[in-house]
């Protein structure tokens, strides 16, 4: 199940700093090697996005932020070392986050900002085409 947070705190982001007009930057933050695989493989495969990697814990994935601007975060919030909730003060506000969760009901009440959108595991590549043609129709509006 997709679902798109919608509330006064929607984080809008502009093209103009992504610095790649029309690919959206993106990286996971995932430490079921299975499902990071699959995660991996859809946006490789996918023509808008601009895949930039995959991280097992916070630390690596803050180092690659501080390094390059990210539109979007793919992120599992109960990693096995840390909270995936971690990285959230390291993102510029621009940056989109996803949470991919085998409970969003459950996550979805402590969900801090800037989470804007849940996919629910297992991830179905329908599920994941449409939350990107979202993503990417926000950023065209808003770019």
């Amino acid at each position: 199940m997709y679902t798109s947070k919608k509330n006064s705190n929607f984080i809008e982001l502009s093209m103009k700093n992504s610095g790649m007009a029309g690919k959206i930057k993106t990286i996971i933050l995932e430490d079921d090697f299975f499902l990071k695989t699959i995660l991996e493989m859809m946006c490789k495969q996918h023509p808008d996005i601009l895949y930039l990697g995959a991280f097992e814990d916070v630390g690596p994935a803050v180092s690659c932020i501080e390094r390059e601007l990210v539109d979007l975060v793919l992120l599992d919030v109960q990693l096995r070392s840390s909270n995936g909730y971690e990285l959230l003060k390291h993102l510029p506000s621009s940056t989109r986050v996803v949470v991919v969760s085998s409970n969003p009901a459950t996550e979805k009440p402590e969900v801090p900002n800037p989470v804007t959108a849940f996919l629910s595991k297992p991830v179905r590549k329908e599920q994941f085409l449409q939350l990107i043609v979202d993503i990417k129709q926000q950023m065209d509006k808003f770019g």
